[in-house]
Order: C-alpha cells, then sequence, then structure tokens
C-alpha cells in the first residue's frame, strides 16, 4: 500500500519539476531569442507593470516563415514567468494589436490559468492512478466484468476503459 503513495509522490514531484523547467525548455527547442531593448520592449514592460504581473522576459519566437502570428504566456515562477511573442505576429500587427495580444497573455498569468490547468493535471493524474489501481481490478473481476471480458489483455481493458471515461468527460 505504502508503494502507491511513493508513486502519487513520485508523479506528482515529476509534475513539479516538469512545470519548473518547462520554460527553459520551450525557449530552447523553439529556439526562441531575448526581445531586444527598445521601443516594442519598453511598451510592452510598461503594459506588463500597469497590469500587475511580473514577467521575467519577453522572447521572439522565428517562425521561419510559416506566418504564425500568436504569442503565449508560460511559467509558474517568477524567475521562469516568460512571454512568447511570434516574429509574424511583430511584423504583421499593429502597435496596438500586439500590445492587446500581450495583455490577453498577461491576462493567463494574472488570472493564474497555468496553476488550474496544473491543478486538473495532477487531479486527473491522481484519479487516473486510482482508477488502474483500484477501480479497474474491481470492475475487471471476474464476477464483474471480467467474465464478459474473458480472454481480453487486462491491460488493454484498462486503456480502453480509461479512453471511455475521457471521452463521456470531454463530451
Amino acid at each position: 500500500r505504502s508503494f502507491e503513495y511513493l508513486n502519487v509522490a513520485m508523479m506528482l514531484g515529476a509534475i513539479l519539476a516538469v512545470s519548473a523547467l518547462l520554460p527553459t525548455m520551450v525557449r530552447w527547442v523553439i529556439g526562441a531569442h531575448p526581445m531586444p531593448e527598445g521601443e516594442t520592449l519598453d511598451r510592452l514592460r510598461g503594459i506588463a507593470r500597469r497590469a500587475g504581473v511580473r514577467v521575467n522576459r519577453v522572447f521572439i519566437w522565428r517562425t521561419e516563415g510559416a506566418g504564425i502570428p500568436t504569442a503565449f504566456f508560460i511559467g509558474l515562477v517568477s524567475p521562469f514567468k516568460y512571454v512568447f511573442v511570434s516574429d509574424a505576429l511583430l511584423r504583421n500587427l499593429s502597435c496596438d494589436e500586439v500590445d492587446a495580444v500581450f495583455a490577453h497573455e498577461l491576462g493567463h498569468a494574472r488570472y493564474r490559468h497555468l496553476w488550474y490547468l496544473l491543478a486538473f493535471l495532477i487531479a486527473f493524474s491522481v484519479v487516473s492512478d486510482a482508477l488502474t489501481g483500484v477501480v479497474l481490478p474491481w470492475l475487471l473481476a471476474p464476477e464483474r466484468l471480467g467474465g464478459v471480458l474473458r480472454g481480453v489483455d487486462a491491460d488493454m481493458a484498462a486503456v480502453v476503459v480509461l479512453a471511455s471515461v475521457v471521452v463521456l468527460y470531454l463530451y
């Protein structure tokens, strides 16, 4: 029984570690570079200051000519709170439009949307662990569905049941 708690603790630790490292990993994977000092960065910093949101860095995401005008906020803790804006966004939108997109991303930080997402992921992980560790063995017992699913691989049955739960939840 103590191994089940260890499994949950390790899962939660992994989620928190990935959450802390994710901003740096994303920056590296997409090849973003810091926005250079200048009028645009000063304007965006001013928006963040007025919104009461501390953003450590603003990065430019080079979309390699794909022309994707987008931005995103990432980071749970202050040293790693970053906003990424694509080069296409800076190139194709007016200053007011860039400011609006940036302010929208700051809204995710201000209203802690990433914390809500993290809480959902942790809850989903705990529930799915409980399903696979407690509910599924009970459900797949020979006197229940196990009798109906005779000869079906238990792991495959677990995947089907979990997928069904997710689909039912989403719809």
